[in-house]
């Protein structure tokens, strides 16, 4: 049975409970909704849904999904209303997130830089780089953690030079150069890595039609229907 005949036969037996449509994430009565595979459509975005079937679009550009620790998120729609570290619905707000992916290895356009004009790299790093923008919840708590996790970044990055700025004062003094310089590095090391557990989400990859997302938590993983291609 094709995608397009099973949305036309598909239907949401009537109950009290709500719905969330997979599409524009508004909740709906269920008799006033289908299900197709997992995705939920309300009746105004079947149109859209159908259309965009007939177009070529796969049911995973519709829905949000998880494979093992990511979620791939169709990109006609929406993260749910949920937060995205604990799963928790309440108080939740959506934050607007700019989210970047490099499909050309860092370290090959930073070893390439020794040999071809930056303009060369300039435009490789505008060809290969993508950009997305995408809604995210998240809950009081995390919000919080986050914010904490990038002063604490700030912070340590700050402590990095204040000590790489000693070493040099202190260089006619071989053993304190050394042990300073040391220190600051240890300090640059740590500032990246709280800078990186602080991140609230980052693309894996992007296709056609789907964003791959790491960063969310188990919670708000398993709460996900399983992707199956």
């Amino acid at each position: 049975m094709s995608l397009e005949t099973e949305v036309a036969s598909q239907s949401v037996p009537s109950g009290d409970k709500p719905l969330t449509c997979s599409l524009c994430q508004r909740k709906v009565p269920s008799d006033e909704a289908i299900l197709v595979r997992g995705v939920t459509v309300c009746a105004t975005c079947k149109p859209r849904f159908v259309q965009s079937l007939e177009e070529g679009f796969g049911i995973e550009a519709f829905g949000v999904f998880r494979k093992k620790k990511l979620v791939i998120l169709g990109k006609n729609t929406e993260l749910p209303r949920r937060c995205f570290k604990c799963n928790r619905g309440q108080n939740i707000e959506m934050i607007a997130v700019k989210a970047h992916h490099d499909t050309f290895p860092f370290v090959v356009l930073l070893l390439m830089s020794f040999i071809f004009p930056p303009i060369l790299l300039v435009q490789l790093f505008c060809f290969f780089h993508n950009r997305y923008e995408l809604r995210v919840g998240l809950c009081p708590l995390h919000q919080k953690r986050i914010w904490m996790g990038k002063v604490l970044s700030i912070s340590l990055f700050a402590i990095s030079i204040f000590v790489w700025a000693a070493a040099i004062d202190h260089s006619n003094h071989y053993s304190w150069t050394f042990h300073l310089f040391f220190l600051g590095f240890l300090f640059l090391f740590l500032s990246l890595l709280s800078s990186m557990n602080s991140k609230l989400v980052t693309v894996n990859k992007i296709t056609q039609h789907t964003v791959w997302l790491e960063g969310a938590g188990r919670r708000f993983r398993n709460a996900l229907l399983e992707y199956t291609p």
